[in-house]
């Protein structure tokens, strides 16, 4: 029922190439745009039109700036707040072990909140507050509001249904659980579970609180949508009622959900802290894009470009604390541009090429003559002490120190 309107619905069928070329209530099927639905009825049973998609979920959220609505928890803030990332000092080893003054900048780029599993709500600037010598990264504005279609109710059935977690489904009742859920990015239904946190869900899921079928709030995994485009950097369209601002082309913002690790996220996406409504919060941010020249830059969601000492572009990467929150592949290192420090994700274990003094790496860092052949390492140690930090590291890979007791520098290696 929920193709009914399929292709009559568009009278105007206009052309298109991405869901931003149509209408707010329009997406691009074929390269046309279309209504898929307009009213509930338009959708199975249990689903919800919202903005012309048919979703497994119930809409609830905030109003601007207030917390509130019932099922996808409850919307926090309001008001205007500053905020950003805060910058300790401290100096950092790079390359081929040159220790380079400095602090260390944290931060992430901007979001913008309205119910949902998250706190959003008012107006925030940021910029970003700085201890230490360095100066931070990210911050900026988060402006919150708009009612979140975040979280949801689940579609029940009072179970009975042999469906088991991750299951294709029609309806609750097809599941062991009496829980189905819509996935945004496919289109399907699945079975899902409860949860208390992201960690019994599958990777690229995410627990959030809905709306129970009977009644009440409850956690479930659902699968995230981080990189899907939120209209007009707004997130009404965001199942986690997030939406990330992209600071030079709004057309480019993305949904967003909740994470601990980036195993929450989908391929490629960094668990980093962002600024939503004044608070900084971890979220499912998108890596890679082309930028120049590195460090503080708004060509990227993430705020940061990393661009090797042998090149002039550059990818942009985001915010970290250790390396489970970054995507497979990557050490939570340190980057720099020529100014200031900042904690990122970083590539490794790739093969790299030295030039005189300088080397192909995200990271600036080369191991050369290893059995493995030339490969980018990661700076794994304190800023401000010296000491290693092997949570930095990929899983398989040790902190080791390449330096001297007196002059440490621990880097990430196979």
């Amino acid at each position: 029922m929920s193709l009914a309107l399929f292709v009559s619905s568009c009278s105007c069928n206009a052309t298109c190439r991405l869901n931003s070329d149509c209408k707010y209530d329009e997406r691009c099927v074929g390269n046309t745009c279309v209504v898929l639905c307009r009213e509930n009825r338009d959708c199975l049973e249990f689903e919800t039109c919202i903005q012309g998609e048919c979703r497994g979920f119930i809409a609830t959220g905030g109003g601007p700036g207030t917390g509130g609505g019932t099922g996808g928890g409850a919307a926090m803030g309001g008001g205007a707040a500053t905020g950003g990332g805060a910058a300790t000092g401290g100096g950092a080893a790079t390359g081929g072990g040159t220790a380079m003054g400095g602090g260390a900048a944290t931060g992430g780029g901007t979001a913008t909140g309205g119910g949902g599993a998250m706190t959003g709500g008012g107006a925030a600037t940021g910029g970003g507050a700085t201890t230490g010598g360095g100066a931070a990264t990210g911050g900026g504005s988060a402006t919150g509001g708009g009612s979140a279609t975040g979280g949801g109710a689940a579609t029940g059935g009072g179970g009975g249904g042999t469906g088991q977690y991750g299951d294709p489904c029609n309806g609750g009742s097809d599941c062991m659980s009496g829980l189905c859920v819509g996935n945004s990015v496919t289109g399907l239904r699945m079975c899902t579970k409860q949860c208390a946190n992201e960690g019994a869900c599958d990777e690229a899921q995410a627990c959030l609180p809905v709306q129970g079928p009977m009644g009440g709030t409850i956690n479930i995994c659902i699968p995230s949508d981080s990189g899907q485009s939120c209209p007009n950097g707004q997130p009404t369209s965001c199942i986690a009622g997030l939406c990330l601002v992209h600071p030079g082309n709004v057309s480019l913002s993305v949904c967003a959900t909740p994470c601990s690790s980036a195993r929450a996220c989908p391929s490629g996406f960094s668990c980093s802290l962002v600024n939503v409504g004044g608070n900084m919060q971890k979220v499912c941010s998108p890596q890679g894009g082309q930028c120049a020249p590195g460090g503080v830059t708004n060509q990227c969601i993430s705020r940061w470009c990393s661009v090797p000492q042998t090149a002039s572009q550059g990818v942009c990467l985001g915010n970290c604390s250790v390396a489970a929150d970054c995507p497979t592949g990557f050490a939570c290192g340190w980057d720099d541009d020529g100014m200031q420090f900042s904690e990122r994700c970083q590539p490794v274990g790739v093969p790299c090429t030295v030039v005189g003094q300088s080397n192909n790496c995200i990271s600036k860092s080369c191991a050369q003559g290893t059995p493995q052949g030339d490969y980018c390492v990661s700076i794994c140690m304190d800023l401000q002490t010296g000491n290693p930090q092997p949570l930095r590291c990929p899983t398989g890979w040790s902190c080791i120190n390449e330096g001297t007791v007196q002059a440490p520098l621990w880097v990430c290696e196979q």
